[in-house]
């Protein structure tokens, strides 16, 4: 029974909570105003302004920022950013080459790799070994159309 009680009370308290319906005509100005501002006081205003930047270096309100805070500290922080770029480009510009040099190489490669299964072929067909001649030339041209179909395919 006791709660069934206390069920009922907080009903009521709820009730009670509630605004009382309007006369037909609405609330008067005064009291939408009223209103309004305890609206205000009970959730308040929030306001949030929010800044980005892009770039390697900060922007140049937060370097005049660092600079108040010790002399010479955004001219330190450019330096740095500078010097970071260069390594960077340096590194990119080191692997570039390095992929170059490596292509170059593959090439060479295939190149000789051919070269060597024509004189290989050309062997096999004054010894009188016809298949293996065949065989020889057909491996060769079966390479160059593979690496020619993938090198289509992957756009290069």
């Amino acid at each position: 029974m006791s709660a069934k009680k206390d069920k009922e009370r907080r009903r009521q308290q709820k009730e009670s909570a509630l605004p009382k319906p309007q006369q037909p005509g609405g609330p008067t100005r005064a009291e939408f105003a009223s209103l309004a501002q305890t609206v205000q006081q009970v959730v308040g205003v929030v306001h949030r302004t929010e800044t980005s930047w892009k770039g390697p270096v900060p922007n140049p309100a937060d370097l005049k920022a660092y600079e108040a805070i010790e002399p010479g500290l955004a001219a330190r922080l450019i330096k740095m950013t500078e010097n970071a770029l260069e390594h960077r480009q340096s590194i990119e510009s080191r692997a570039t080459e390095a992929t170059i040099g490596a292509l170059r190489a593959g090439r060479w490669m295939a190149f000789l790799l051919g070269f060597l299964l024509l004189g290989l072929a050309g062997y096999c067909a004054y010894l009188g070994e016809a298949a293996t001649a065949i065989t020889c030339v057909g491996t060769e041209v079966g390479a160059v159309m593979i690496a020619y179909i993938t090198g289509v395919v992957k756009g290069r």
